[in-house]
């Protein structure tokens, strides 16, 4: 890892943080898909 420069590695845990963020963002949707979709009151 030392090998990569800064740069790159940032680039990295950049997309990583935002892969965690999209999973993190999975949660919520998925429980969202138990209400029905065309209930009104939401």
């Amino acid at each position: 890892m030392d090998v990569i420069p800064s740069g790159a590695r940032n680039l990295a845990l950049a997309l990583q943080l935002g892969h965690d963020r999209a999973n993190q963002n999975e949660i919520p949707r998925s429980a969202r898909n138990d209400i029905p979709l065309r209930d009104p009151s939401n």
